[in-house]
């Protein structure tokens, strides 16, 4: 059996002068040239597919690097090195896939105020998500886009294919609505501030959330998520939520016992209450938080030749991406 969990990433060493780095210092000093080769190749651990929420990664890395004045296809290069340095540590991949938005969106169309508060992103972010699509795609990397779904959609169909066909999985991004792909062939590795990554696992999302992958889109629905304009159980705090959980399994389970009366409930009269005005929110919430893990993918188009990737990255100008894939294939 293959060792699992994936070790985490060791802290790189500490950046000196760069004020930016604040922003986000584990992108931000994957863009020092002395940092493109550390001379640590990764282990063969045999099938294994890496696949990338782009939208995701390409929004931190254009955040963490646009006051510096980069010019070219500079998030591209940030993107994969972002990629590189977490794989580095787990194994060389013999699948690799970005997954970006559709334009179309059917979680917009079916629920309006889903990311409705969000304003208009910058020009230059929309004109760098395009041209990393179009310099990792050229350079051999599946860049997969579904019509009507979003990055995490597809990052979730993958996983679930490359574990019906064996293979092991480590998802990149920063969402949280991944975590409920998390299985004992899938990681979900979370690049976060001060040069490391949270590599979850089953056992690690227990630890960090106190409820399993499974349930944590249903403790999710009933925290909210701000950033998507969803609103929570207001009043019901992370504790209560896992709480509830523990008591009735799921988060229909917990509507159902707050809506009879003559059930025994795992929270106060005021929770009850609190979960009863607010369930068709709950349910809302829950809907928009669940992942498609059904999408037509294929895996055969995931394979990657990391060599040719290093050749056709330094080939388009990015000398410290294209130097990170040669000693990942070394």
């Amino acid at each position: 059996m293959d060792p699992l969990p994936f070790p985490p990433l060791p802290e790189p060493p500490p950046a000196e002068e760069d004020t930016y780095l604040d922003r986000d210092p584990f992108v931000a000093t994957l863009f020092d040239p002395v940092e493109a080769d550390r001379g640590v190749a990764a282990r063969d651990v045999g099938p294994f597919l890496v696949v990338v929420d782009g939208n995701n990664l390409v929004h931190r890395t254009w955040h963490a690097q646009q006051q510096v004045g980069l010019s070219g296809a500079w998030v591209a290069g940030g993107l994969m090195r972002t990629v590189l340095a977490i794989t580095r540590e787990t194994g060389r991949p013999t699948h690799l896939a970005v997954a970006f938005d559709s334009l179309n969106n059917v979680r917009k169309v079916q629920h309006s105020h889903y990311k409705a508060q969000r304003s208009a992103a910058d020009p230059d972010l929309y004109a760098q998500m395009d041209l990393t699509r179009q310099v990792l795609g050229a350079a051999g990397v599946a860049v997969i886009t579904i019509d009507g779904w979003e990055a995490d959609d597809v990052c979730a169909s993958l996983a679930a294919t490359a574990t019906a066909a064996g293979l092991r999985t480590l998802v990149i991004s920063g969402d949280r609505d991944l975590i409920g792909c998390v299985s004992d062939r899938v990681t979900l590795a979370r690049p976060r501030s001060g040069g490391v990554a949270d590599h979850l696992t089953p056992e690690l999302t227990r630890k960090k959330y106190d409820v399993m992958p499974a349930t944590y889109r249903d403790m999710a629905a009933m925290r909210g998520d701000t950033s998507d304009n969803l609103p929570g159980a207001k009043g019901v705090g992370p504790k209560t939520a896992v709480k509830l959980l523990e008591a009735h399994g799921t988060l229909d389970g917990i509507l159902a016992a707050a809506a009879d009366p003559a059930a025994p409930f795992g929270g106060t009269a005021r929770i009850r209450g609190i979960i009863n005005d607010c369930a068709d929110t709950l349910r809302t919430n829950a809907e928009i938080m669940t992942l498609n893990a059904d999408l037509p993918v294929d895996l055969d188009d995931c394979e990657v030749d990391l060599d040719h990737v290093a050749e056709q990255l330094a080939d388009a100008g990015l000398r410290g991406a294209a130097a990170s894939v040669r000693n990942l294939a070394a």
